[in-house]
């Protein structure tokens, strides 16, 4: 159950990562604390994915403080959508 529910917020956290800084900033900064605390708290047992959390989580914040680039937002957004998605399986 709890695998699903965070794969329905990674799902959304790629959402607004696409969306930005269009649509609310403080939304976008939410995205990244939600993206660090549990890259964080998984990071330890040594998981990529949430090693990769944490990095998305940084580019999210980033994106907040004028630092984008289309390519690393269409890479962790798929990213974010593909283990959203996986997480049904």
């Amino acid at each position: 159950m709890i695998v699903k529910l965070l794969g329905v917020f990674d799902i959304i956290a790629a959402t607004f990562l696409v969306i930005g800084t269009r649509f609310s900033e403080t939304v976008l900064l939410y995205v990244a604390v939600y993206l660090l605390i549990k890259g964080l708290l998984f990071s330890f047992t040594g998981d990529m994915a949430s090693i990769t959390d944490v990095v998305i989580g940084l580019y999210a914040w980033g994106i907040t403080l004028g630092f984008s680039w289309i390519v690393f937002t269409v890479i962790f957004a798929l990213f974010l959508y593909g283990k959203g998605i996986m997480s049904f399986a």
